[in-house]
């Protein structure tokens, strides 16, 4: 006898719940088939129909506060939107490929996107710990017929086509995750940037141009900020070059790095004591920097352009680590973003061919300390 297709439901849930800040807060349920053929489920509907969100919400998931275990309903849809299905239309189907993840996402973003349905967060209370458990459940209705064979039916008979038997078992992979609630997000630090170039760049690149930034973070306490430098580095973004006379950007190229996928690195999260210098070393290859538009013998302006850190915590590397898991799992939690302040410029003019040491100048200051104000 042939194995009978199963579903396994894998729970992915934000790290932090704010209750009184509009960040977006989700849970996510991943939903794979164990299956040699694809199959239709019904997705959502009304009436005489259960769904899987409604097996969901009634049979499988279920939210507590882990101190007290006191039941928190959060799927009920009390307060977010209910189904726009009547039992007249055939219910909204999705199809499931053998061993290919779909999802459903609960969310409690004030508009919610037409796929997701919501997540009540009316009921939690701040500063709390949350467990949202998973229990193996089945779907009454599943079909191995595709869904143009079971919207034919519908318009045909009026109802969908009798399911196949028995119910689709639905088994959790990870049985419960946990998420904290927080009453409002940390307001951002301040972070200041200064820079110190050379006064002159050979095009030969020899010697080098090398240049440095210096970060200071005027926070109370150490904070951990996730600027990626690296590779902000490797295609110079944060960085550009003007013609001093027009003011128009010259150098380097724009690079767009792209989305990147897996987990979060620990290099990419940089660690900031208060009022303690940060210096980072760079150097602008003349191979790969986009620089063949300077021209010798000319004056160009160095800056740093307008930069945003969109996550940042008081936590240690060490913990933050512990916690951040693959990119887009929302495990960071929200945070408000840094927008580090660099009033600084440098000029230096270009040489054509190899020139001899090279005189270091600080950049201008142009009153950063003095606009700082004390988070």
């Amino acid at each position: 006898m042939a194995s009978q297709p199963q579903l396994d439901l894998r729970l992915q849930a934000d790290r932090i719940c704010c209750l009184n800040h509009p960040s977006r807060f989700s849970l996510v349920v991943f939903l794979t088939l164990t299956s040699k053929k694809p199959v239709t489920l019904i997705r959502d509907a009304s009436g005489r129909y259960v769904g899987v969100r409604q097996t969901l919400v009634s049979q499988c998931i279920e939210c507590s506060d882990a101190e007290s275990g006191e039941r928190i309903p959060v799927l009920d849809g009390k307060h977010g939107p209910q189904s726009t299905i009547s039992e007249a239309e055939c219910p909204e189907l999705m199809i499931l490929e053998p061993k290919r993840s779909s999802y459903i996402t609960f969310t409690t973003a004030m508009s919610p996107r037409n796929y997701e349905f919501a997540f009540d967060s009316s009921e939690l209370k701040p500063d709390r710990t949350y467990n949202i458990q998973c229990k193996p459940s089945a779907l009454g209705w599943w079909s191995l017929d595709s869904k143009e064979k079971i919207d034919e039916y519908f318009k045909t008979h009026g109802e969908l086509p009798p399911s196949q038997s028995p119910p689709l078992r639905c088994e959790p992979v990870n049985a419960t995750v946990r998420f904290a609630t927080r009453d409002k997000i940390h307001e951002a630090p301040q972070v200041s940037i200064s820079l110190s170039a050379p006064s002159t760049m050979s095009l030969s690149g020899k010697p080098n141009f090398e240049f440095s930034l210096t970060f200071i973070s005027h926070a109370t306490s150490p904070i951990t900020v996730l600027a990626e430098r690296d590779s902000v580095k490797a295609c110079n973004t944060d960085l550009e070059i003007l013609d001093t006379a027009t003011r128009k950007r010259v150098a380097p190229d724009r690079i767009d790095a792209g989305n990147m996928d897996g987990p979060w690195l620990r290099e990419e999260f940089l660690r900031l004591d208060p009022g303690e210098p940060h210096v980072e070393h760079r150097i602008f290859d003349q191979l790969y920097s986009g620089l063949e538009e300077l021209k010798p013998h000319t004056d160009y302006v160095l800056r740093l352009v307008d930069t945003e850190w969109g996550w940042w915590s008081f936590d240690d590397i060490d913990t933050v680590m512990g916690y951040a898991g693959e990119r887009g799992a929302g495990r960071l939690g929200p945070a408000k973003v840094i927008h580090p302040i660099c009033d600084e410029e440098a000029t230096f003019r270009t040489l054509p061919q190899e020139a001899g040491p090279e005189t270091f100048r600080t950049c201008r200051n142009i009153d950063v300390v003095r606009t700082l104000v004390q988070p």
